[in-house]
């Protein structure tokens, strides 16, 4: 796997609602760390994909993200007990790559196929199905 990227995406592949609720879609019995990141697209738009879970909201900074994890992590300091937890160890894990997922400015380009050439784009189509296929 990539250090800086999800191993799991869910490219938008057709129009209608959000894939994020069709059935089968998670990782189930697999655990939550095999769930896809969710990369919605525009029929409308195929050039401008974006991973919602993957963007800080409102006034959120990556500074104050900062800030929030130090916090959260005096707090788990507190917290012996769990830390022995067979959980926590899991925990702990899709912490660190959750932070570094919204932390790395890597992560939204790769989302970006705009930024390919257009010969390469007009190869595909100019269809969100068409531009998923040129991401993947």
């Amino acid at each position: 796997p990539h250090p800086s990227l999800p191993s799991q995406l869910w490219l938008p592949t057709r129009s209608g609602p959000d894939n994020a609720s069709l059935p089968g879609a998670y990782a189930g019995r697999l655990g939550i760390q095999h769930d896809p990141i969710y990369v919605h697209g525009k029929h409308k738009a195929p050039l401008d994909f974006q991973a919602p879970f993957l963007t800080l909201e409102g006034d959120i900074t990556v500074d104050r993200l900062t800030n929030r994890r130090q916090l959260l992590q005096a707090v788990d300091a507190g917290h012996r007990i769990f830390d022995r937890s067979i959980s926590a160890g899991n925990y702990s894990t899709l912490e660190q790559k959750a932070f570094s997922l919204l932390a790395n400015s890597n992560t939204k380009n790769a989302f970006d196929v705009s930024s390919e050439p257009k010969s390469v784009r007009a190869r595909y189509g100019n269809t969100v199905n068409a531009m998923s296929m040129l991401m993947a």
